[in-house]
């Protein structure tokens, strides 16, 4: 929750994902973090591939904070990918509007 998350070009943002839940759950933002400088805390497990920050592991009752700039606009997807699980968001990204 929410299921959409609006932020702003260049902006410093701080995402806080926690998992209320007693499973593991995992935050997977498609296509959001490529080519960007992404700092990740919190008791969550960060995966990171060939293209930056992947996604990040979080356990029963933990959380991640995510702090970046969104580079470019447009809309992003979030799902979590473990087997069985429905959580899906989207994260829009609008121009600075100075």
């Amino acid at each position: 929750m929410p299921a959409v998350i609006s932020l702003t070009k260049d902006e410093l943002v701080t995402l806080i994902i926690k998992n209320e839940d007693h499973d593991l759950h995992a935050f997977v933002p498609l296509l959001l973090f490529q080519g960007l400088n992404v700092m990740v805390t919190g008791n969550g497990a960060p995966e990171f591939n060939e293209t930056g920050f992947a996604r990040v592991l979080i356990p029963p009752r933990g959380q991640a904070e995510i702090r970046f700039r969104p580079g470019t606009t447009g809309r992003f997807f979030y799902i979590c990918d473990l087997p069985g699980h429905q959580m899906r968001g989207e994260i829009i990204v609008a121009p600075d509007s100075s």
